[in-house]
C-alpha cells in the first residue's frame, strides 16, 4: 500500500496525503477532518513510509550519529536513552558507535558517519589533554552542507553546540559538604584522564577549600591509575575527608588501601555508586543527569538541522544529590 493508493481511496491529492503522513498537516493548514481520515486509512491498510524514497526526495537520511568515546556504562547508557527518548516522536533514528577510548577510532567513526550522510552527530568525546591540539574531522563530502555536531559531557577546542554539567559547582558543593561535616585534611581522587569535567570539579573543590581558609598542605591529590605505594597510602589514610572526582576511581582507591575501616572517612563523589545503601559508608554522591543531557542534545541537534543559521548554545545542567 503506497501514498498514491491511499490518496485515491480517500479522495485527496497525493501531495496532501504526503503532507499529512509526514506530520505537516498543520503547517499546510490541512483540514483536521481530512487529516484524520487519511491517517485512519493509512493505519487500517498497514501503510509504512518508504524512508529511502523520503530521504532521496528531501536530501536527508533522517539518521543521527551517536558516538561514545568510551565503553557504554550506566552514565553513557542514560545519555543514549535520553537521545532515543527525544527522537522517538520524530522520523529520526540513531546510528551508534563506541570508540574504546581511542582518538584514532573516534575520528574514523566520525568519518564513517559523514560517509553515511547522517543529518547530525552527537559526540561524547575522548578526553583531550590541555596540551594537545585537536580538531574534529571535516566532512569528506564538501558538496553537502556542514554536518552539525552537539558535544556532550566534555569540552573540545572549537565552537559547537554543547551540553555539559555544572562541574565547578559540583566540586564546590563537595568541598563545602566535607568541610561542614568536620573535615580538616582532604584527599582528592581523580581518574586517569584529566578531561575538562575532571579539571573543572578539581578547580571548584580547591576554590571552595581556599575560600574556607584550608591550607594547601592539608589537601592531597591522587590519580587512581598510579601505583599506590606505602607512602601515598599513608597520606590518603591520614585524610579524614575524601572527594572522588569520579565514583569509580574513589572506590578503586579505597579498595587498594591497607586494611582499615573505610567508614572512618567522610566521602563525597560524582557518579552513581551501585548498591550505595548497602555499603554503609558516610558517602554523599552527585549524580550526572545523563538522560536529561541526551534529551537536550537531541533537541539542540534537531533545531540546528531545521535551522542551520541559529546561534550555537552552551548549556550546563546541575548535578543531582544522592545520599
Amino acid at each position: 500500500m503506497n501514498i498514491r493508493e491511499i490518496s485515491r481511496l480517500c479522495g485527496v491529492s497525493v501531495c496532501t496525503t504526503s503532507r499529512i503522513l509526514s506530520g505537516q498537516s498543520k503547517k499546510y493548514r490541512i483540514c483536521e477532518a481530512t487529516a484524520n481520515r487519511v491517517r485512519k486509512a493509512a493505519k487500517k491498510l498497514g501503510y509504512r513510509p518508504n524512508y529511502l524514497a523520503h530521504s532521496l526526495n528531501k536530501g536527508q537520511t533522517h539518521t543521527i550519529g551517536l558516538i561514545m568515546a568510551n565503553t557504554v556504562d550506566l552514565y553513557l547508557g542514560s545519555i543514549m536513552e535520553g537521545v532515543e527518548d527525544r527522537l522517538r516522536s520524530t522520523e529520526y533514528r540513531m546510528v551508534v558507535a563506541t570508540c574504546e577510548n581511542s582518538l584514532d577510532l573516534q575520528d574514523r567513526e566520525i568519518e564513517r558517519m559523514l560517509y553515511r550522510q547522517v543529518d547530525g552527530i552527537i559526540l561524547y568525546p575522548k578526553a583531550i589533554p590541555a596540551t594537545q591540539s585537536y580538531r574534529l574531522p571535516v566532512p569528506l563530502n564538501t558538496v553537502r552542507k556542514l554536518t552539525p555536531f552537539v558535544i556532550v559531557g566534555r569540552n573540545l577546542p572549537g565552537k559547537y553546540n554543547e551540553v555539559m554539567t555544572a562541574d565547578v559547582e559540583a566540586g564546590q558543593a563537595a568541598a563545602a559538604y566535607l568541610a561542614d561535616r568536620g573535615g580538616t585534611h582532604f584527599g582528592m581522587i581523580a581518574p586517569a584522564e584529566e578531561c575538562s569535567s575532571t579539571l573543572a570539579r578539581r578547580r571548584g573543590f580547591l576554590q571552595e577549600l581556599k575560600r574556607r581558609g584550608v591550607p594547601e598542605q592539608q589537601v592531597f591529590y591522587w590519580r587512581a591509575d598510579r601505583k599506590l605505594d606505602k607512602k601515598n597510602a599513608r597520606l590518603i589514610t591520614a585524610c579524614d575527608a575524601i572527594f572522588g572526582i569520579n565514583s569509580n576511581c574513589l572506590l578503586k582507591v579505597l579498595e587498594s588501601l591497607p586494611p582499615a575501616d573505610p567508614r572512618k572517612f567522610k566521602l563525597a563523589s560524582v557518579g552513581l555508586v551501585e548498591g550505595q545503601s548497602l555499603l554503609n559508608l558516610d558517602l554523599r554522591t552527585w549524580l550526572l543527569p545523563g538522560r536529561q543531557m541526551g534529551h537536550l542534545a537531541a533537541e539542540m541537534l534537531l533545531k540546528h538541522i531545521a535551522d542551520p543559521g541559529q546561534p550555537l548554545r552552551h548549556v550546563e545542567l546541575p548535578l543531582l544529590i544522592r545520599g
